[in-house]
């Protein structure tokens, strides 16, 4: 499958979490696209050095913390006054702990069930929330279930009540699903699926699953690193 570039230009992206890593470089992929970048972050010395870094005159920051309902919403309409808002990334919470960062209400609950904004508070005893609210906890038991009784291992409750803290990976299952194409659908099911991904990509703001992160690994230019992580993860070795 061709990797294209996807033509932004006209459009409106805000990306939270946009002062480093990985919304870092989701606002650097929108710009090359052609959009008008908002990068939000609770740290203003990480926007002035992204602002500095892509120096782009379509890159914008403003300093906001997504956990604060009001000053989200009135951010929002300041930026709506004058343009649309085509694209939202909401990228933030990804490393808010170690960051010291707040997460939205909705990302986990304490050890006692209550609402957080504290990541800490979810990490110590806490519990993160899935993804598309009921929905997403049936998905979630349909994992627990294929990975745990189905193959005759742990489900997840079982692998912490018997973790030895050593600080490895996780006891678990593994559920593979093999499907030969060529027996289900004949020898023309690939030219049939390219159909449906340039139908798909054809809409103009879409993108397939893993095609950024494909892109990203054929980019051999430098990466940029968190260097409080890296010197945390030497003092350990």
């Amino acid at each position: 499958m061709n990797k294209n570039n996807f033509n932004f230009k006209g459009r409106t992206a805000i990306v939270t979490g946009g002062g480093q890593g990985f919304g870092l470089d989701v606002a650097k992929r929108f710009l090359e696209g052609g959009a008008k970048v908002i990068i939000w972050d609770i740290d203003q010395n990480l926007l002035d050095e992204a602002v500095k870094e892509l120096n782009s005159e379509n890159l914008t920051s403003q300093k906001v913390d997504i956990s604060n309902y009001k000053e989200v919403e009135e951010t929002v309409k300041g930026i709506t006054l004058g343009k649309n808002i085509d694209i939202l990334i909401n990228n933030a919470g990804i490393t808010a702990k170690r960051e010291g960062h707040k997460v939205p209400l909705g990302t986990g609950l304490t050890k006692d069930g209550k609402d957080t904004t504290d990541p800490a508070e979810i990490a110590d005893g806490g519990v993160l929330l899935p993804f598309g609210g009921y929905k997403g906890s049936a998905i979630a038991m349909m994992v627990e279930l294929l990975a745990g009784a189905l193959v005759g291992d742990n489900f997840s409750y079982e692998t912490a009540a018997k973790d030895n803290s050593d600080g490895g990976p996780p006891s678990g299952g593994e559920f593979i699903l093999a499907i030969c194409p060529d027996k289900t659908a004949g020898t023309s099911w690939q030219k049939h699926a390219e159909e449906f991904f340039e139908k798909m990509k054809s809409m103009g703001e879409v993108r397939l699953p893993g095609e950024r992160r494909h892109k990203n690994r054929l980019d051999t230019g430098p990466r940029h690193i968190n260097e409080e992580l890296v010197n945390k993860i030497k003092s350990l070795s």
